[in-house]
């Protein structure tokens, strides 16, 4: 899970969180690092819970790696603050699987059939949240603007924190 985090961190492509180009989003290209790793972490550890399926540690790497590069990918000059929308970069897991967790699965030789499913990721700057379609149920789980970290947020520190992760 760590290395999740250490990967988009050590990633060139986004760190220009307070930049000075005048925009407040950092400009063109915008630092989603966080939020990313938040996101990629809470699609891996619902891949991890699928009863069915046994994910080996290099499948979860594989899987995380490639989730994390393809939403790097969409964010790129579309990390603007919420009020501009977070279409673009929402993740759908509905009738049919997103392209992102799609090429994710099959770089980890795992079926994407395993996913939760109907669901919509939102990742805006500072905030990604998890709407469960079928009951409208939202589970925040990054929020700074507020300050909450969702439930399994807690529960993935205080395993890293224990050393279980």
């Amino acid at each position: 899970v760590g290395d999740v985090l250490s990967f988009a961190l050590d990633s060139p492509a986004f760190n220009t969180r307070g930049a000075t180009s005048g925009e407040p989003w950092g400009g063109e290209e915008a630092d989603c690092a966080t939020e990313l790793s938040h996101a990629v972490r809470w699609w891996s550890a619902s891949l991890s819970r699928a009863k069915e399926l046994e994910v080996s540690e290099d499948k979860k790497k594989r899987f995380e790696e490639t989730l994390y590069r393809e939403l790097e990918v969409r964010c790129a000059y579309h990390w603007h603050p919420a009020p501009r929308g977070s279409g673009y970069r929402s993740i759908v897991n509905d009738i049919s699987t997103d392209p992102a967790l799609a090429r994710a699965c099959g770089a980890a030789g795992v079926d994407p059939v395993h996913l939760p499913r109907p669901i919509i990721m939102f990742l805006n700057p500072g905030d990604v949240k998890v709407q469960h379609t079928n009951s409208s149920r939202i589970e925040v789980i990054v929020d700074e603007a507020a300050k909450q970290t969702s439930a399994f947020e807690h529960a993935m520190n205080r395993k890293q924190c224990l050393g279980w992760a």
